[in-house]
Parts: structure tokens; C-alpha cells; sequence
């Protein structure tokens, strides 16, 4: 079979990808398994080598995701439940003070979708963001703006969330530096967007006339509600399982061996990690509900969905690699001299415009590219966050997200534009030129091989 034919199959099985998510509105589970018998069929695989291919990389995708996002979706659905999302919230603008409310928030989104999916995180977080717009007469698309790229970043680029920890797995990626570099690169676009873009709504203000803050009002709605969990628990049931698999990391590297490094293994290993921390956050939890916690269970237990999806985004990829699609691109991207981690960013978000999904374009570039990096002997952390960077931005009116984002917050699709499209599109290539940044030095910084 020529290379050219593989190539044809590889842009028909896209294509088609991309018409069963949008046009026909499939389920991504239904989509993306259909796009791996299809690339499948169409390179002439055996059919018995699709189905073996298909099983193996549901397998080996579930076998080191599946309970690791399972016990973190658990673990959000608890803390979604118990308030403490908006207390953590609350408790950051008094901190940092009124005047710095929007810097806030965005920290508060930040922090918050490292566990907690995004779409859930602005549902709780809408209604104390139209209230501060109110009562500090700022515009609300300052608030739109920085909550929203905060929600973002770490939603497409930090795991333990199902997308870049379905990235780093698949990648071959350490998930304590996947973790490390995520925030490293992502916080210099947080700051530029919630410091400095969001002045561009200033304007809006300023026709509306001299702002009246109403310190009284606002202070009493930033008060915090003792049934809630306090925002310095919330923040340490966010960030246990992260302390747990960087503590992991970096003791693999300090430690002698013995007993006590394996037992920091085992703790930390993924696994075991969110599981210790979906135990915790659920037990401390339990005073917060007017029921039994595990009576809540079998609801939490349908928040997991997402793990059938990471599952059958493995069965993608491996047909990919096995079908000699992989290998082929790898070629033809080392003819055209292009960058690896140029070419990942690009294709990444051609496939976020166009699948209106940044969790299944990642699942689908990664899957593209895990043999490339391999076969190229680029960094896996860095080749991973790329793929994740795109999704950050690029969000058009095909998306989902744009219109939860326009509804919650009562806005038209130019404001959702301005405000949601425009910011986290500038974030992604601002996160994205970080990561440029860094590969020159990949050699001798730590952990990105």
C-alpha cells in the first residue's frame, strides 16, 4: 500500500470524524470508535488485526487512566455537592481584596478545574460572578474573561483532569512533571489576561458612568457560610492528590532505595492516589450533606462517563500505529522540516475548531502523535502540552462551551466572542510560546524525558 493512499485514508477518517460529531451529532464514544474501524478498514488492516488493535488500546488506555479519572470525577462531584467551590471562591477575593476581585476569580477558576470539570465549575461560580459585577459596577465581561481563562488553563493543560492526564498516559509522559510543567507554563497566561487584558472592557465602564462601589453589600456577600466546607479545606483536598504523585516523583529521584521510597511508590503511584483522595475528600466531607455520603454515591458514579471516551480515543490510536498511518505522517513531517511541536499545535487546534470538543481533539492529536514524538525522540512532556495548549482557545459558536458560557452569563455571542474566544485563544498561543521557550533548554531541564 503506497504512502499516499495512507495519507488519503488518514485525512478521510478525520473528515469523517469530524462530520459524525458535528453534523450528525453523535456521542464522542460512538464517533471516535467508529473512526478507528474506519481507518482501519480503509488501510486494509485484517479485521481480526482492527479488533485486536481496538481492544488493546481500550485496554492499555483504561489500565492507567480508567480508575485515576474515575476517583477524580468521585472526588469533584463531592466537592461540587458541599459548596465549597464557591466558598474557596469568596474567600480568595477577600483575601486579595474587592479591588482585586477579577484576579481573583481567575486564580479561583485556575485552582478549581484542576478537579472539578469546567462546564460544572462556571454553573457555581456564574451567579457570584454577576453579583460583584453588580455591586462594583464593573463590566461583566471582565469577569467572563478572567474566570474563563482560569477555568481553561488547567482544565486543558493540568491533570490529574481527564484531558491532559489521558494525554500524559498516552504520550508515555511522568504525570508528576506532566503536572509540574502544566502549571509552569499556563500561570504566565493567567497573569497576562487577568492583569492586563481584561483592561480592554474598561471602556464598557466608563459609558455607564462613574462606578458606586457598595462596600456594605459586597462585604456581606463575601461573607463566609459556616455550613460550608472552609476554603482552606476545599484548597487542600484540590491540591492532595497532586502533593501526593509530585511528592512521588521527586522521591524517585532523591530517595535511596528501601522501604521507604517503595512505600512513597505505592502511595503515590496514580492510582492509589486518587483513590486515598477521593476517600478523604468524601469522609471529611460528610457533615457538609443532609444525607448519607455514600448514599450520593451511585450519582457520583455517573459523572465518570468521560472514562468510556479516554477508552475508546486509546482504540483510535492504536489503529493509527498499527495501521502504519503513524509512521507514514512521521515521515512526511520530517520531509517537511517542520517542528514537532509546531505541527502538533497546529493540528491540535484545527481539530478543537473543528470537533467543538477540546478533550476529544486532544484525544485525537495525542493519538496522532505519541508514535511521531517516539519515533523523533522529542520530549513527551512538552510534545503532551502542546496538544493541550491548543485546546485552550479557539472556541467558535459550534462549541458547547460558548453557549454555556453566553447563557449563564446573559450575554450575546459578540460579547461571548470578545470575552470568552478572543482572551483564551491569546492564552493558548501566549502558553504555547512558553513551551517553545522551554524545549530550547529540554536537554537540561529536569524531568522532560
Amino acid at each position: 500500500m503506497s504512502n499516499t493512499w495512507i495519507l488519503i485514508s488518514f485525512v478521510i477518517t478525520l473528515v469523517a470524524l469530524i462530520l459524525m460529531l458535528t453534523k450528525l451529532k453523535l456521542d464522542p464514544t460512538i464517533g471516535l470508535l467508529s473512526a478507528a474501524i474506519l481507518a482501519g478498514l480503509l488501510t486494509r488492516m485484517p479485521l481480526a488485526d482492527i479488533t485486536s488493535a481496538i481492544s488493546s488500546g481500550f485496554g492499555s488506555t483504561l489500565s492507567g487512566l480508567g480508575m485515576v479519572v474515575a476517583f477524580g470525577c468521585i472526588l469533584a462531584y463531592y466537592l461540587e455537592k458541599s459548596g465549597a467551590i464557591d466558598e474557596m471562591a469568596k474567600w480568595l477575593i477577600r483575601k486579595l481584596g474587592p479591588k482585586n476581585d477579577i484576579f481573583a476569580l481567575a486564580i479561583a477558576g485556575f485552582i478549581i478545574s484542576i478537579p472539578v470539570w469546567m462546564g460544572a465549575a462556571w454553573v457555581m461560580l456564574a451567579p457570584l460572578c454577576k453579583k460583584l459585577a453588580k455591586l462594583t459596577n464593573k463590566s461583566i465581561l471582565r469577569y467572563v474573561c478572567a474566570l474563563s481563562v482560569g477555568l481553561l488553563l488547567t482544565h486543558c493543560c493540568v491533570a490529574p483532569t481527564p484531558g491532559p492526564l489521558a494525554v500524559a498516559g498516552m504520550i508515555g509522559a511522568n504525570i508528576g512533571w506532566f503536572i509540574f510543567y502544566g502549571i509552569i507554563v499556563t500561570l504566565p497566561a493567567l497573569l497576562i489576561i487577568s492583569l492586563l487584558y481584561v483592561n480592554v472592557y474598561k471602556k464598557d465602564e466608563k459609558a455607564c458612568g462613574k462606578a458606586v462601589l457598595d462596600e456594605a453589600e459586597l462585604a456581606a456577600s463575601l461573607k463566609p457560610d459556616p455550613t460550608k466546607p472552609s476554603a482552606g479545606h476545599t484548597i487542600f483536598l484540590i491540591f492532595f492528590p497532586v502533593i501526593l504523585i509530585v511528592v512521588g516523583t521527586v522521591s524517585g529521584i532523591v530517595l535511596p532505595e528501601g522501604t521507604a521510597k517503595d512505600i512513597i511508590a505505592f502511595i503515590s503511584n496514580n492510582n492509589i492516589a486518587l483513590f486515598i483522595s477521593m476517600l478523604v475528600t468524601i469522609f471529611s466531607l460528610s457533615k457538609y450533606f443532609d444525607k448519607p455520603v455514600m448514599s450520593m454515591f451511585n450519582d457520583a458514579l455517573k459523572t465518570t462517563e468521560i472514562v468510556i471516551i479516554l477508552g475508546v480515543g486509546g482504540s483510535l490510536a492504536a489503529v493509527i500505529t498499527k495501521s502504519g498511518i503513524g509512521d507514514v505522517l512521521c515521515s512526511t513531517l520530517l520531509g517537511f522540516d517542520m517542528p514537532i511541536l509546531v505541527f502538533a499545535f497546529i493540528l491540535s487546534a484545527i481539530l478543537r475548531v473543528a470537533l467543538s470538543s477540546g478533550t476529544t481533539a486532544m484525544l485525537t492529536t495525542v493519538g496522532i502523535f505519541a508514535p511521531i514524538a517516539q519515533e523523533v525522540g522529542a520530549s513527551p512532556v512538552l510534545v503532551g502540552l502542546t496538544i493541550c495548549a491548543a485546546a485552550v482557545g479557539f472556541l467558535i459558536h459550534t462549541d458547547t462551551a460558548f453557549w454555556l458560557a453566553a447563557g449563564l452569563f446573559d450575554i450575546d455571542s459578540k460579547q461571548t466572542l470578545r470575552s470568552l474566544s478572543v482572551p483564551t485563544t491569546i492564552a493558548s498561543l501566549i502558553t504555547f510560546a512558553v513551551i517553545l521557550i522551554l524545549s530550547m533548554f529540554a536537554n537540561v531541564l529536569p524531568g522532560l524525558y
